[in-house]
C-alpha cells in the first residue's frame, strides 16, 4: 500500500479481475485477491507477520478448496490466563501461546511482542491466533476466547 506498491496497478493490467482489496483486520489489512480465468492471484501484505496471518486466513482455505477439501479449520475455545489489551477497532488476530491443561485450552502472551506487523518471531513455539472482533474491547483473565490452532495446518 506504500508508494512502491505496484501490485495494485500490475494485477489489473494483466487482465485479472480484483475480487476484493483490503479487509478490516489487524494484521493483514492490505490484501488483494484477484482472478484471471481459473487462476487466482493473492497479493499479501509486505510485513512478515501480516503476510503470514493473511496466508493462514485466506490462502490456506483457498488451497484446501482447490484440492477438493471442503472441511474448514474451526476455531476452538480457550481461557485467557492473563488480561488482553485490544489495540484497534478492527478484528484482530493476535499471536498467543496455547496450552492444554486439565482438559482445557489456555492462552497467554508470554514472550509475544506487540507494536508492529513485522515481528515474525511471534509465530514461534506453540502458537495460535486469538480472534477478537470489531466490537470487542480489552478482555480480563478468565475470559473464554476463540483461537485458531496452527499445528493443524
Amino acid at each position: 500500500m506504500g508508494d512502491y506498491d505496484f501490485v495494485k496497478e500490475v494485477v489489473p493490467a494483466l487482465g485479472a479481475t480484483v475480487i476484493y482489496k483490503g479487509v478490516r483486520i489487524k494484521p493483514g489489512q492490505h490484501i488483494m485477491i484477484a482472478q484471471r480465468g481459473s487462476k487466482f492471484i493473492l497479493a499479501l501484505p509486505g510485513f512478515a507477520y501480516s503476510s503470514t496471518v493473511t496466508f493462514i486466513l485466506y490462502a490456506l482455505p483457498l488451497i484446501r478448496r482447490m484440492l477438493g477439501r471442503t472441511e474448514a479449520e474451526e476455531p476452538i475455545e480457550a481461557t485467557l490466563k492473563e488480561p488482553f489489551v485490544k489495540r484497534s477497532k478492527k478484528s484482530e488476530f493476535t499471536a498467543c501461546n496455547l496450552s492444554f491443561e486439565d482438559g482445557k485450552y489456555y492462552v497467554d502472551f508470554e514472550g509475544k511482542k506487540t507494536g508492529t506487523s513485522a515481528i515474525l518471531t511471534n509465530m514461534l513455539g506453540n502458537t495460535a491466533l486469538m480472534l477478537t472482533g470489531e466490537d470487542d474491547g480489552s478482555l480480563e483473565a478468565g475470559t473464554v476466547v476463540r483461537v485458531i490452532k496452527l499445528d493443524s495446518f
